[in-house]
């Protein structure tokens, strides 16, 4: 949960980045890719902190459905975040 956090915390911080940069093409593709895929892991990570969640005392199918919820937030972070890194590494390299 702390690592999904700072992940998170990463991201909108790499989010206000692209919003700076509100000039550039790349930019203006991704910014409404990246503020869905924030919006489902803040989403995700408020779903987490509900008390079962945090105490482990869920039944099986519940704590499978919470690993569901923030592994697919996650991937969907992952994926447009690397997008914005090949671009940004195309465009100064």
């Amino acid at each position: 949960m702390k690592e999904t956090g700072r992940f998170l915390q990463s991201v909108r911080t790499l989010f206000a980045f692209v919003q700076i940069q509100k000039k550039a093409d790349y930019a203006l593709e991704l910014q409404e890719d990246m503020k869905k895929s924030i919006l489902n892991l803040e989403e995700a990570m408020g779903i987490l902190q509900h008390h079962d969640a945090v105490a482990g005392t869920s039944k099986q199918a519940v704590a499978g459905d919470y690993m569901y919820i923030i592994t697919k937030a996650l991937k969907k972070v992952q994926h447009v975040n690397f997008f914005f890194f090949s671009l940004k590494v195309l465009i100064f390299f």
